[in-house]
C-alpha cells in the first residue's frame, strides 16, 4: 500500500530579508508594520474560532494581508454550534444593551430585549439576573414621566 501524500500550499513568505537588511531602519519599520497586521489578522481568527468563523487572506511578501473572503465552519442547524455562537455574543449584547440604556434609546432597547428573549428560548441567557429587563422597565417608566422628547 502506497502512503497517502498530501500537499498544502501555505502561500508566499510573509517577509523576506537578508542579514544586511536587519541593520536598516526601514526594514525594521516595514517588518513591524507587516507582522503587526498579521498578528491582528490571526488574533481575529483565534477570537472567532469557537463559532467557526474565519477570514481568509491573500498577500504578497513584505505587504500587509488583505481579507480575501470568509469561511464558516459548522452547521446553523447544529444546536452546539448555535449555542456556542450565542454564548460568544453575550458580552456584545450586554454592552449594546447598556449603551442603549445609557443613551435612553428605548426603541433600540426593545429590539435588544426581543433578541435576548430569542437567545433564552435557544438556551443561552445573556442576562440571568434580569438586570437589563429591570433597568429597561425603570427607563421606560422614567421616559413616560419625562415625555418622549426629553432625553
Amino acid at each position: 500500500m502506497t502512503p497517502r501524500r498530501e500537499v498544502v500550499n501555505i502561500g508566499p513568505p510573509i517577509l523576506r530579508w537578508s542579514v544586511p537588511d536587519m541593520g536598516e531602519r526601514e526594514f525594521h519599520s516595514q517588518a513591524y508594520d507587516v507582522l503587526s497586521a498579521w498578528l491582528a489578522a490571526e488574533q481575529f481568527n483565534i477570537a472567532h474560532r469557537a463559532i467557526g468563523f474565519f477570514r481568509l487572506y491573500e498577500w504578497e511578501t513584505g505587504f500587509r494581508p488583505l481579507t480575501k473572503s470568509t469561511l464558516l465552519r459548522g452547521s446553523v442547524h447544529d444546536k452546539a454550534t448555535t449555542r456556542t455562537t450565542l454564548e460568544a455574543l453575550v458580552p456584545h449584547i450586554r454592552m449594546f444593551a447598556h449603551n442603549c440604556l445609557n443613551k435612553r434609546r428605548v426603541d433600540d432597547l426593545a429590539t435588544v430585549q426581543k433578541f435576548i428573549a430569542m437567545m433564552r428560548a435557544l438556551g443561552v441567557d445573556p442576562d440571568p439576573g434580569r438586570t437589563i429587563d429591570q433597568m429597561a422597565a425603570f427607563l421606560s417608566a422614567q421616559m413616560g414621566l419625562l415625555g418622549e422628547g426629553t432625553a
